[in-house]
């Protein structure tokens, strides 16, 4: 009886040992996967902003003609060379820290932080919209921090909130 006691304890830790060294392979795979699958995110978020760089250089005019015009638009649009300087100087953490809370209360106030809230905001008006395409253009910054941004770490909507808040004061009423 014990020889058979003895014999199940051996085949026991033989399995559990078996079952170790399996589980270890199954990690050192699963790492390797997951810096391959890194890696590969890395080379494709690249290719990306490549992409949006190159659509953004392509959209320049090639002519001065052109040019005027596309400065007329964006005069239009409230995009003034005193907009793309304020643009410009915000960085990818004004955004993703902006103090804005999603509820609001019945003021139309968020709770936290009293910043105003616009239930238009979920919808961009026309103007607004064909604003926020021209400044993707005018201003590559903004461009890639809404590449890098939405949606993983704030969502598209909440990026315009941000910034219509934050260019309120320099866009003409």
């Amino acid at each position: 009886k014990k020889l058979r006691v003895l014999a199940m304890e051996a085949m026991f830790q033989r399995a559990r040992h078996a079952m170790e060294i399996a589980l270890e392979k199954s990690r050192e795979q699963a790492r390797e996967l997951a810096m391959e699958a890194s890696k590969r995110a890395d080379q494709i978020k690249d290719l990306a902003l490549d992409k949006v760089r190159a659509s953004v250089a392509a959209a320049s005019p090639p002519d001065a003609s052109a040019t005027r015009i596309d400065e007329e638009e964006y005069q239009r649009y409230g995009i003034t060379p005193e907009l793309r300087d304020f643009v410009q100087g915000l960085t990818i953490d004004t955004f993703r820290d902006f103090p804005m809370e999603d509820q609001e209360s019945k003021s139309g106030f968020s709770i936290a932080f009293s910043i105003p809230i616009n239930k238009g905001f979920d919808v961009l008006s026309p103007w607004k919209e064909h604003h926020a395409l021209l400044v993707l253009s005018a201003v590559p910054e903004i461009s890639e921090f809404r590449y890098k941004l939405c949606p993983k770490h704030i969502k598209d909507k909440r990026f315009w909130r941000i910034y219509f808040t934050l260019v309120d004061g320099h866009l003409a009423k």
